[in-house]
């Protein structure tokens, strides 16, 4: 009896033990395609029908989050941001430590001029960042609380961006478009416009990024204000942060 019984629980070991592996293995490739999916998004004419290979998997298994969130991402791609920020919202409750996908559905959120949602999601999100994370976030909150500042007016946005602008400039890989915002946030019309302010950070920004992205675009707008007749009274600049599309994602969210 002994004997059988050891028998039992030995195969029994073994078909856990294989149960497991494949799911392993199941898992790992499903990683593997998505990522190679999500790098695809930006190809129009792949996008249709990765979209409707995802419907089809969530028919199957509807509990998959990895799946609407890669899905919200494929709407988004395809300017269907309605239907994006429903997959998006539904993989952010079901993996609230997901930075990526929330970080998409806050951009995707700020599309559907949704920017109180946009703002809410990231701040959750500044939860569950690592330190690695964290900068990314802050630039993004800055970004959205300009937004909001842009309708509102109200002193409490203005100061929000502000600070989370400040917070950005404190980390080499965000600091640059932490400038550029932060001189944008000053530039804006309102209240709480300093343009010195502004131009200051703009040319703290050249010498010391000189080879910035919109570094040509920066030295444009400070002729402009250096020409003579110019001065104060050229107009400021439209400060609407550029719009971003939902950002490649090297692995499986």
């Amino acid at each position: 009896m002994r004997k059988l019984v050891l028998s039992i629980v030995i195969a029994l070991v073994f078909v856990g033990v294989g149960i497991a592996g494949w799911m392993w293995w199941n898992d790992a490739q499903r990683s593997a395609r998505n990522a190679e999916w999500r790098q695809q998004l930006q190809n129009e004419s792949k996008r249709d029908e990765i979209i409707a290979s995802l419907r089809e998997e969530l028919k199957a298994e509807p509990g998959r989050s990895d799946t609407r969130a890669l899905l919200g991402e494929a709407l988004a791609f395809a300017g269907k941001m309605s239907d994006a920020a429903v997959e998006l919202r539904a993989a952010a409750k079901a993996e609230p430590g997901d930075v990526h996908v929330r970080r998409v559905l806050a951009q995707v959120c700020l599309r559907l001029d949704l920017v109180d949602e946009a703002v809410k999601c990231l701040e959750e999100t500044l939860v569950h960042v690592d330190e690695g994370e964290r900068p990314a976030v802050e630039l993004d909150l800055a970004r959205v609380c300009m937004e909001r500042y842009r309708g509102s007016a109200k002193d409490e946005d203005f100061r929000a961006a502000r600070n989370y602008f400040q917070d950005a400039r404190h980390h080499p890989a965000t600091e640059a478009e932490a400038m550029d915002g932060y001189a944008m946030l000053w530039l804006m019309k309102g209240p709480n416009s300093d343009l010195d302010k502004g131009i200051a950070t703009y040319r703290e920004l050249l010498a010391k990024y000189p080879a910035y992205s919109r570094a040509d675009k920066i030295r444009e707008l400070l002729d402009n204000f250096d020409h003579p007749g110019a001065g104060k009274d050229a107009p400021p600049p439209d400060a609407k942060p550029p719009e971003e599309k939902p950002k490649e994602k090297s692995g499986d969210g």
